[in-house]
């Protein structure tokens, strides 16, 4: 018999943490909203706490607040676009590329 595990639903993101998570990318939240596939006004709006985040979005924030990294290699491969910098653990940047076909993450 098989058996499915089935992952809890994230829990719910701060406003505070949201920004926490953008901030560590180095990004606005015009390019931070285009990472996750939202508008910037969602981006804004959940800094904000007047709007939280739905859909796949918790989700996302949730890998981009343990791994930074994931969250730029998954949207650059989703444009074909080669990620040449990621933050580290620091927040500093560093040099890094990407290869079609490179198992980065």
């Amino acid at each position: 018999m098989r058996v499915t595990h089935i992952p809890p639903r994230p829990t719910r993101i701060s406003p505070r943490e949201i920004r926490r998570i953008r901030r560590a990318l180095n990004a606005s939240q015009m390019l931070f909203a285009s990472y996750l596939n939202v508008s910037p006004n969602a981006v804004r709006s959940w800094e904000q706490g007047t709007r939280r985040p739905r859909q796949a979005a918790p989700k996302l924030l949730t890998i981009a607040g343990k791994n930074p990294r994931a969250l730029l290699v998954a949207s650059a491969q989703s444009h074909d676009q080669p990620v040449t910098s990621f933050p580290s653990q620091q927040g500093l940047w560093q040099n890094w590329l990407w290869l079609p076909g490179d198992s980065a993450v």
